[in-house]
């Protein structure tokens, strides 16, 4: 008997970490956000790069990339979903780690909740319409930035650094 119960507790815990793992299914991308309010709590979110085309997405090494929405989906998460803290922004993977502090010029990875680098951001209208966002570091005086595959901390705040944030609805 014990050795059934040992055998259906180790069952039961292998399913649990399979359903943990898994990634969403993303059932439909919506059109850019006009208005912070749209970005409650627990809402998933896409993470869209003006300059470049890409979207931000995390690889397997939990490192930050830039891709096409077939290359960010192709094993690879792009739906980052959306925490608040007061007027700042954090941002989760599939895989439950945060956003970490950009480094000027530095590669982005994502950390875990009790890591120190976890960061919160301040989100801003960025340019003359008003359309698109500008994301900056509350704990460095960094925004994002974007390379053609990479994504990168960068100090500047030009072409690079404009951003939409397109609703997600996952499942």
């Amino acid at each position: 008997m014990r050795k059934k119960f040992t055998m259906l507790l180790t069952a039961l815990l292998a399913f649990v970490g399979v359903a943990k793992a898994q990634y969403y299914v993303i059932e439909s991308v919506g059109e850019n956000i006009t208005d912070l309010s749209a970005l409650t709590e627990d809402s998933y979110v896409a993470l869209y790069n003006v300059g470049k085309s890409k979207y931000i997405y995390e690889g397997t090494d939990h490192k930050l990339y830039m891709g096409t929405a077939a290359e960010a989906g192709a094993g690879h998460e792009y739906i980052w979903q959306v925490h608040k803290e007061g007027d700042t922004f954090l941002f989760t993977s599939a895989s439950g780690r945060y956003f970490s502090t950009p480094l000027d010029s530095k590669d982005v990875y994502t950390v875990k909740s009790d890591n120190a680098a976890k960061d919160k951001f301040t989100i801003t209208a960025h340019g003359e319409d008003n359309t698109k966002w500008l994301v900056k570091s509350s704990n460095a005086n960094i925004y994002w930035d974007a390379q053609d595959a990479r994504f990168v901390g960068w100090s500047g705040s030009g072409t690079n650094s404009r951003y939409e944030i397109r609703p997600v609805t996952v499942s």
